[in-house]
């Protein structure tokens, strides 16, 4: 097995077939995954999903920026449910109540927010922070 200060090139070709790769491809993406759910990659989705529904808003056709605007909020919702665990998993959390990172994320979405100008982008940002919150003090109520 290759320990983390070898390479593979410390080994001659004819042996690399019997090396364990999988094993070597778990311990790499395991080490650099961080904690699950990543609160960086939903801060992430949820600035692209609003960056769309503010270009959506610009859209001249009435009928097409309402029917984006509907799907991206179906989406915003179906994200956050998915990170907050406020639907039924088939394997729920190991603790009552909602994730640990959801309040960590929701003040991660405030200050993203507050680095903004005012404006619609900043609203929704807070909007979608505080939806967190919420969502977040009933599972624990529920949990209680």
């Amino acid at each position: 097995m290759i320990s983390d200060d070898q390479d593979i090139y410390d080994f001659p070709p004819w042996i690399w077939p019997y090396i364990r790769w999988a094993r070597l491809g778990r311990e790499a993406v395991s080490q650099a995954a961080g904690p699950l759910p990543d609160p960086w990659r939903f801060i992430g989705n949820v600035v692209s999903i609003l960056g769309v529904k503010a270009a959506a808003r610009s859209l001249r056709d009435d009928a097409a920026r309402k029917r984006l605007g509907q799907s991206l909020d179906i989406k915003l919702n179906i994200l956050a449910d998915d990170y907050c665990g406020t639907v039924p998993r088939p394997w729920p959390h190991p603790w009552p109540g909602p994730h640990p990172h959801v309040y960590t994320t929701a003040a991660q979405l405030a200050l993203v927010a507050h680095s903004l100008q005012p404006g619609e982008m900043r609203d929704d940002l807070q909007n979608v922070a505080g939806d967190l919150l919420r969502r977040a003090g009933e599972l624990e109520q529920r949990a209680g």
